[in-house]
């Protein structure tokens, strides 16, 4: 994975700051920032800067930080985190933001993108992005989705399991997927059904 350049704002507009830094893996930076501060990271006001090379990205870190060291947070002995030298009172953004729209002119075009989606995943086959909230990390069945599933099995007196099966069958007819029923079980339709 390439460097990201993240301009991260905290939820509640924490005392007026936000953290400018560069990595490879957001997503674990922002569990570690998050546990070591006791902060909540605001998706939908952060952004991510990227750029074909790291190097772009590494300079444009030192001068970002460079230009708005009068921004400087000021924190109690106490504190102590990886990065909390890189945390800038929110004036600050008006001045990152110009900067970053200068580039231009020197011909360095950088790919901006306002909110982090740490999910991600609701772009796989067709799922509305509703199912898929972007704060949080989704492994396996939407919860959103299966809430909506299991809401609507409760109220038509159908099980879940049914509503499963059924969708899976369909999609993997739909995908090629059809096992023949070839077997013969003889007297099947006498047997006692639990």
């Amino acid at each position: 994975m390439k460097k990201i350049l993240y301009l991260l704002k905290f939820k509640n507009n924490y005392n007026n700051v936000f953290k400018i830094g560069i990595t490879k893996n957001l997503k674990q930076r922002i569990y570690c920032l998050e546990n070591a501060t006791s902060l909540r990271i605001d998706y939908y006001n952060s952004s991510v800067i990227t750029h074909d090379e790291t190097s772009k990205i590494n300079l444009l870190e030192k001068n970002l930080l460079e230009i708005t060291m009068k921004w400087k947070t000021k924190w109690t002995p106490e504190s102590n985190f990886s990065g909390m030298h890189e945390v800038r009172y929110i004036e600050a953004f008006s001045v990152v933001e110009k900067f970053l729209g200068d580039q231009d002119k020197y011909g360095i075009i950088y790919k901006s993108y306002s909110g982090i989606d740490v999910c991600g995943q609701y772009f796989k086959k067709g799922i509305p992005k509703v199912y898929f909230p972007i704060d949080k990390t989704i492994k396996g069945i939407s919860p959103i989705l299966k809430n909506d599933i299991n809401d609507y099995c409760i109220e038509n007196n159908i099980a879940y399991r049914e509503i499963l099966n059924t969708a899976l069958y369909n999609y993997a007819i739909k995908i090629g997927i059809n096992r023949v029923d070839d077997v013969a079980i003889e007297g099947y339709d006498n047997f006692y059904k639990i």
